[in-house]
């Protein structure tokens, strides 16, 4: 028996309450426990709305590139796949190193400096036992 639930296409409240609703109907029907769907339900809506604030911090580093240096789209692509390396590299969440590096734009006014700055600012993680917000 195949059960059909829809989820979410977008990142939107109103996503997270269909999907829910879609968790307690299946409860109805006693196919799973209700603490089995509270949990799942949970965790979906967790996982949307973490992908929502990703997302939004996403779009804020972009904009404070744009509105500070020019940044083409181009050019805020590859700073993303900077801060996925940099996240894979340095085992630091990317909602820190997008204000983090926004805070460095905003300084420098310039996007590879900040990138460089950022980068030495890890090296003195390492070195002196701190984190990128306290460098």
């Amino acid at each position: 028996m195949a059960i059909r639930i829809p989820i979410i296409s977008d990142y939107y409240d109103g996503g997270v309450k269909k999907a829910e609703q879609s968790f307690k109907d299946l409860a109805k029907s006693s196919l799973l426990t209700g603490a089995a769907i509270a949990t799942v339900t949970k965790f979906l809506a967790d996982s949307v709305k973490a992908a929502a604030a990703d997302e939004k911090a996403q779009q804020l580093l972009a904009q404070q590139l744009r509105n500070t240096t020019g940044a083409t789209k181009q050019q805020i692509a590859e700073i993303e796949n900077f801060i996925g390396r940099t996240q894979d590299a340095s085992a630091v969440a990317d909602d820190k190193l997008r204000p983090a590096l926004g805070n460095l734009v905003r300084a420098t006014k310039d996007a590879a400096l900040a990138q460089q700055l950022l980068t030495i600012g890890f090296a003195n993680c390492a070195a002196f036992g701190l984190d990128i917000d306290t460098v």
